[in-house]
């Protein structure tokens, strides 16, 4: 029964550590890092299999803190490999995480990971605490070296496997496994030109796929985008130019070694049971730049389940006998995952992904109750709808869903689903449940925008986005408002059951949007965004369920529901719909002689902005672009004030991110108490950058001279004069007026 000392040094606890229960391994660091203590397979260090990286501490220290500052020295690293466990241990105990828990903390673009990882006093270290912080409670796992030492060595003997026998394929280690295929399958297959596949939507993660759903060497799911046989590849397009005389067949560049010596070393297929997860997961593998300009977002199960729930709520816990449903961004389908609907169409524009969802639908037994010809190739920014036909007769004289001409196989829409559309009293009936792509045009110059990078183009080469941009507005820049459009425009009378960002409710940009979408909200909810695979940003993605056959203006007020992380309710959220903002509060026309006695500043109008919101010297102002500037006197002090209390009072967070501040209602003016701790709350905030000397005369200054004990008498005894009641406001003349507020 190994017991540690606690005067030891931190040394030589690690050596007797791995002593006593890693001998079976390689805990030598051949990677070069920083970590403590490195856990490996022994063997070829080209297959290696990293089990578990650890920080340790001597004596008591809190293994926790060992976490973070853990997890801080990996993602500053940035090339280490994937281990299957992170841990942390100190002379009593070690403590462990599954790594695929956290994966997603190592996507963060906003995270400053260049902090070193020992200061547990930065900044960085207390937000990865609150990031880790839920995930510790309900995943870690903890053992003590005395009391569970035989717990601890069967908990090592099944999780770490040595390199004998094949490691089985689960979804915790698949991206493992593609990273290793990538390193030393991926060169040795004779594709010319990765990139130049990506045009035709096929990327390496088909040619993955193919092996993994493989048995001797013979794909096993038909339904592949690309499959095995034997010591090739067979893929489908229609450009064969694009490989020569390869054309339809790709063979290996070293008669297939590399190949045979990976799959070696794991068990191939893997279990039956979750072929219809790893088919799911297809867009976890895409290469970052292909899912981004997608905007390819994987659905997570629990919010695919709540999404179903709230339908429930909506129109009743029966709604699947009675409803149709279509998803046309449907990428691999799990959004349709365990849905019972006798009718339930699935849409994309990703050839690939038909194809996974055909080969799910086959495995799946108690997957969507999806039929084959239900799932189809469909560019819905693009191709007609049975609506849209009629606008321009002599293209579609043979596509119009309403003329003897038309023949059904001039679209890839089934039938059954063009029946449903053309018949008003069906469509009150038909569900559009999706989660569209979230990608916004934009420019070079731009920078990301909630964690959703700007794409040049992408979401204005379509003919939905040339047909209502000018009914749209600015909000025709975005990708999921287009869908949202479309459908209200061209498939009237539908529910439609979305995920996307709040912008639809709540963004200035989308006035002229809200303005034609006429719909009833039923229900709602909203939760982190980057609970969402390749999705970064600390913002709110919402799940809404609209009647599109209202026709009736969004209310003034939409209450979603709050879920964390961790699916745990938070409350409520309140959207108020086209209210008056914040921006004018405050604005006057000065007199000509009226003394200034400030300069207010706010770059925007919402939570994103907070820091730029502030009050100087009006002698020497120093505005941001655009937003709100004004310089204020005694007539508006009080409003600058409550305007500027407003913007500063309630932290920043994702439930609030992009929200635009509003015009308070007309109790203020009779709310002493409230003018009283807005004027309170600006004097002394730190974003009041008001200060005397070089940058002019302070007025806001609320002591005498005498009560601060000052050297010399101040220049201004304005704010003390205005608190004792003393300076009695005039009213503006008629004429004589200098226009300050801008």
């Amino acid at each position: 029964m190994p017991s540690y000392s606690s005067k030891i040094s931190e040394a030589t606890l690690i050596n007797k550590i791995a002593k006593d229960f890693f001998a079976a391994f390689d805990t030598s660091d051949d990677l070069n890092s920083n970590v403590d203590l490195i856990v490996a397979s022994k063997g070829d260090p080209l297959f290696r299999d990293y089990y578990c990286f650890i920080e340790a501490k001597k004596g008591h220290a809190d293994n926790t803190l060992s976490l973070i500052q853990l997890i801080l020295t990996v993602g500053k690293a940035k090339k280490l490999p994937s281990p299957k466990f992170l841990a942390a241990l100190n002379c009593e105990e070690i403590v462990f995480i599954p790594f695929p828990k956290i994966r997603f903390i190592f996507t963060q673009s906003d995270f400053n990971w260049n902090v070193r990882a020992s200061d547990h006093c930065s900044k960085e270290f207390a937000q990865m605490q609150g990031l880790i912080n839920e995930i510790l409670n309900q995943e870690r796992l903890s053992y003590s070296f005395s009391k569970d030492e035989k717990e601890l060595k069967h908990f090592i003997a099944s999780n770490f496997q040595g390199s004998g026998g094949r490691l089985e394929i689960t979804e915790d280690n698949l991206v493992e496994v593609y990273e290793k295929w990538l390193a030393n399958v991926r060169n040795s297959i004779a594709v010319r030109d990765w990139d130049a596949l990506k045009a035709y939507r096929i990327v390496d993660a088909d040619f993955f796929l193919a092996d993994l759903l493989s048995e001797k060497n013979q794909t096993l799911a038909k339904k592949l985008f690309v499959l095995l046989q034997s010591d090739h590849y067979k893929y489908d397009i229609k450009k064969d130019s694009l490989f020569g005389e390869e054309a339809k067949t790709l063979r290996f560049t070293d008669k297939q070694a590399a190949h045979k010596a990976f799959w070696r070393r794991y068990k191939r297929p893997p279990d039956e049971k979750i072929w219809d997860t790893l088919i799911k997961r297809r867009d976890l593998l895409l290469p970052k730049d292909l899912r981004e300009r997608k905007g390819a977002f994987f659905t997570p199960p629990q919010w695919v389940v709540k999404a179903h729930q709230y339908i429930a709520q909506a129109l009743g816990e029966d709604w699947w006998e009675h409803y149709d449903l279509w998803d046309p961004a449907a990428g691999t389908g799990n959004l349709l995952s365990g849905l019972k609907n006798k009718n339930i169409f699935a849409s994309t524009c990703d050839e690939g992904d038909v194809g996974a969802m055909q080969t799910r639908r086959k495995l799946a037994g108690d997957g969507a109750n999806l039929k084959e010809n239900h799932i189809f190739k469909f560019d819905f920014l693009n191709d007609p709808l049975p609506c849209s036909l009629h606008s321009d007769p002599k293209k579609y004289a043979n596509q119009c869903f309403n003329c003897k001409n038309f023949k059904p196989e001039s679209t890839t829409l089934p039938r059954p689903l063009i029946d449903i559309l053309r018949d008003e009293q069906r469509r009150k009936k038909l569900i559009i449940l999706i989660n569209p792509p979230y990608a916004e045009a934009g420019n070079k110059n731009k920078t990301h925008d909630a964690g959703v990078k700007h794409k040049g183009g992408v979401s204005t080469q379509n003919s939905t986005y040339e047909r209502y941009k000018t009914q749209m507005g600015k909000a025709s820049n975005e990708l999921f408002a287009q869908f949202f459009f479309r459908m209200h425009e061209e498939i009237p009378g539908c529910i439609l059951a979305q995920f996307s960002k709040l912008k639809i409710v709540q963004g200035a940009n989308f006035a002229k949007f809200r303005a034609h979408f006429r719909a009833q909200f039923l229900r709602g909810f909203l939760v982190p965004a980057d609970t969402f695979d390749n999705v970064r940003g600390a913002f709110p993605i919402g799940f809404m369920v609209w009647d599109l056959g209202a026709n009736e203006a969004m209310q003034e007020c939409i209450r979603l529901d709050v879920f964390s992380r961790a699916n745990q309710a938070l409350g409520v959220k309140n959207c108020y719909i086209d209210a008056k903002f914040l921006s004018s509060f405050g604005k006057i026309t000065l007199e000509k002689d009226e003394k200034i006695l400030g300069y207010f500043a706010a770059k925007g109008n919402d939570f994103q902005h907070q820091n730029s919101t502030f009050i100087e010297n009006a002698e020497k102002p120093r505005p941001p672009s655009g937003g709100v500037n004004i310089y204020f006197s005694a007539r508006n002090l009080l409003q600058i004030c409550i305007s500027f209390a407003i913007r500063h009072a309630i932290p920043a967070s994702w439930i609030n991110d992009r929200e635009q501040f509003l015009w308070p209602n007309d109790a203020w003016v009779k709310d002493k108490e409230f003018q009283h701790d807005c004027l309170a709350f600006a004097l002394f905030h730190k974003q009041n950058r008001i200060v005397s000397a070089a940058d002019g005369t302070n007025h806001l200054i609320p002591f005498s001279s005498d009560e601060v004990g000052a050297k010399e008498s101040f220049k201004s005894e304005f704010m003390r004069e205005f608190l004792a009641g003393k300076i009695k406001l005039q009213k503006a003349a008629a004429k004589a007026k200098r226009t300050f507020a801008r």
